[in-house]
């Protein structure tokens, strides 16, 4: 509870001045059409003490099931290695850098031999019409490759029947990788399951089942290679994350991951008023961030199961979807400006019980002595309370009285105001007798007070119902 004093009042009053005359004298009326708009529009310039600020999520804390944090990013747990075929299409536009390709007297030139090794299955390159079968063409890495998985695609005019694959490190000696008398299908993609290392590799059409030449869309190899392996699935769950005393408003969830297409990242969000009892998690929905103070987060990473093999015991995936950052955008009150905030919450109270005083008295200013303003950050100043106090909200709710610890005022008393911030079915009552006798009071109203004998000035707020609250009260006296 705050007591101004008079000295500290009349300055008050002084600034006061020029919102008499710019929020309710007369060059405010076609600004303002009532009082209750133009202390709206008073309160309001709070919103300039609030700063942007950010909160960075340390994933170095917080429970772990499956997820490790590696250079304070979030990953599956790797679990081990395994030897699978790589990702990256060795052959892909590296004709002549990685690797070049010859072809058999009985085959004639290719056209337009890039496109078989451009990444796009729509393009194709043919086989001269007087080609003789069998033919062959090989690729010459210039150094042995480990090669372990292989796909052709074959949706042009000629296609191949009977054909074979062979390996070689001499041109001499060759061993057959893949021979096939009959095909039937389009696309051809298989796995070897023992690979060796070849600087050769030939491919020999015998014979074609359409047309009179062969075309070829597509030709991949993939090496074998060392791959980590990780759980499937795992989660996070963060300890609590407090944005400060100072919290407003939450703008962004800003969330950066490294994502594939066999991989997923959930991010979900529980909320507090305390830090203390939390909410079930939900997703967080980023164009409309929930809205609290207190948070914890919880991160669902997961990613494609491959079947287990020799070297496996147990379902793992070989790639890992990371969460790189989550970072929390806010306004907060700065501490200079939760100090002028509560200095102008002094203000803002003192000039709403100047402007009401002014309106039922017809007067242009009216001198107060003394201003108490009680926004209930504690009870400290509250004598008894039988209605319920929310440490987060600070407020009294629910069916109860709250009675203030009294006020020594002056022999020289005249009037009383009192405002309270509360539902409308709140009930005010004061006395000036140590509580013998109550008397109740209408805001908005300038009580007589000139008459009391005593000096000890303590009000009480009833709470009727249930839903009744009350979150500030604000009295003076003249």
């Amino acid at each position: 509870m705050d007591v101004i004093s008079l000295s500290k009042a009349v300055n008050a009053l002084k600034d006061i001045d020029y919102l008499n005359e710019q929020i309710i004298g007369n060059k405010a009326e076609c600004r303002f059409k009532t009082v209750d708009h133009r202390l709206d529009w008073i309160e309001g310039q709070s919103d300039k003490l609030l700063v942007g600020n950010s909160y960075n999520i340390d994933f170095k804390h917080g429970v772990f099931n499956n997820l490790e944090p590696l250079d304070n990013k979030l990953q599956l747990k790797e679990i081990g290695k395994i030897f699978a075929p790589s990702n990256n299409n060795l052959l892909l536009k590296n004709l002549d850098t990685t690797f070049s390709i010859t072809f058999s007297s009985s085959l004639e030139y290719f056209h337009f031999q890039n496109r078989m090794f451009d990444g796009n299955y729509s393009t194709s390159t043919n086989s001269s019409i007087s080609t003789r079968f069998p033919g062959w063409f090989q690729l010459n890495f210039n150094q042995p490759h480990l090669i372990s998985k292989m796909k052709f695609i074959y949706s042009g005019y000629g296609k191949p029947k009977e054909w074979i694959i062979e390996g070689s490190n001499d041109e001499s000696v060759y061993e057959t990788i893949y021979h096939e008398t009959d095909e039937t299908k389009k696309e051809i993609e298989f796995i070897i399951e023992e690979p060796k290392e070849y600087q050769y590799y030939r491919i020999t059409w015998s014979s074609i089942r359409e047309g009179n030449r062969i075309t070829v869309n597509e030709i991949e190899f993939y090496e074998l290679e060392e791959t980590k392996t990780y759980v499937p699935q795992g989660s996070w769950t963060s300890t609590v994350i407090d944005l400060g005393v100072g919290w407003n408003k939450t703008s962004l969830v800003d969330i950066t991951n490294q994502l594939s297409e066999t991989t997923n990242i959930e991010v979900k969000v529980a909320t507090s008023q305390d830090g203390i009892s939390f909410t079930d998690f939900a997703s967080i929905d980023i164009d409309n961030p929930v809205q609290a103070r207190f948070l914890k987060l919880k991160a669902i990473l997961s990613s494609e199961v491959i079947f287990p093999t020799e070297e496996t015991v147990q379902d793992v995936a070989v790639e890992t979807p990371v969460i790189d950052s989550i970072k929390i955008n806010y306004d907060e009150l700065t501490i200079e400006g939760r100090m002028k905030e509560l200095e102008e919450t002094n203000v803002v109270n003192l000039s709403k019980l100047n402007f009401k005083a002014n309106s039922l008295m017809l007067s242009e200013k009216y001198r107060l002595h003394d201003l108490v303003i009680d926004t209930f950050e504690d009870t400290s100043e509250v004598e008894e309370a039988t209605g319920t106090y929310d440490e987060t909200n600070k407020l009294y709710s629910g069916q109860g009285e709250v009675i203030l610890t009294p006020e020594l005022i002056k022999n020289s008393k005249s009037y009383l105001w009192v405002i309270s911030d509360g539902t409308k079915d709140v009930i005010l009552t004061y006395s000036i007798d140590l509580g013998n006798n109550w008397e109740e009071i209408k805001e908005d109203t300038i009580i007589n007070i000139a008459l009391e004998a005593n000096t000890e000035l303590q009000i009480k707020i009833s709470l009727p119902n249930t839903s009744s609250k009350v979150s500030a009260i604000s009295f003076g006296w003249a």
